[in-house]
């Protein structure tokens, strides 16, 4: 540089030694050498990658891999306002949309960097709530309406299969309109017991009001044929 008081940006990390070499009106030259004078360190470099980009909220988990370099400290913004200081963490959305994490990448010389993917993750609502129209109860005992969602062949309790529920009401009427169950958990169904007596083999009818974890509600109502 010719410039009386110059700038210059160092892109490569290192010690370097300066020369500044001044010339007098009279042509006189003289140099001074200042060994080590300036000292650049490395910078973090923010890098990561998104699987999978697209999840059913809240049951499936996104994966954030760490690729960064020249770094040991980490801060995460998820978008939805939740920070991690993990090195690779995972994460549970719970609500749709699109989100933008960012990643902050620090080093012991506080040189950090950042990074923002935007619209990394689009969270889809995963809730559902189906009932069978048909089953057949335990004819020798009430078993209280327990029942196994995990179980493909469980069929001696009326219950749905479900994702995302958080409040639920479920009543079950006969034909007259008679209240013979109800049901405030989810994780229990009508076994066809009422009074601790065995209902007959009939049409029943149910209703269910149901709120899921996105706040949005549903309420339905249908028949069930309870078969001995």
């Amino acid at each position: 540089s010719n410039q009386q008081n110059p700038e210059h940006v160092y892109y490569e990390s290192g010690t370097y030694t300066v020369v500044l070499e001044v010339t007098g009106p009279g042509g006189e030259i003289d140099i001074y050498v200042q060994q080590n004078a300036v000292v650049v360190y490395k910078r973090a470099n923010a890098i990561f990658t998104v699987s999978p980009e697209s999840v059913f909220v809240p049951s499936e988990t996104v994966y954030f891999t760490n690729l960064s370099e020249f770094a040991n400290t980490f801060i995460w913004d998820f978008g939805d306002g939740t920070i991690s200081n993990e090195y690779s963490p995972e994460y549970n959305y719970n609500n749709e949309g699109w989100y933008n994490v960012t990643l902050i990448a620090n080093n012991e010389f506080g040189c950090p960097d950042t990074l923002t993917l935007d619209n990394a993750v689009f969270g889809k609502n995963d809730r559902s709530l189906e009932f069978p129209n048909a089953f057949t109860p335990n004819t020798q005992q009430s078993n209280g309406g327990s029942f196994s969602q995990l179980d493909p062949y469980a069929n001696d309790v009326f219950f749905p299969l479900y994702k995302g529920v958080t409040e639920y009401n479920l009543m079950i009427f006969n034909r007259w309109g008679e209240l013979l169950f109800e049901s405030t958990s989810v994780n229990r169904g009508w076994d066809g017991y009422y009074r601790g007596e065995l209902c007959k083999q009939d049409v029943y009818v149910w209703k269910v009001k149901a709120k899921f974890l996105d706040d949005s509600e549903v309420f339905r109502a249908g028949d069930v044929t309870l078969l001995r």
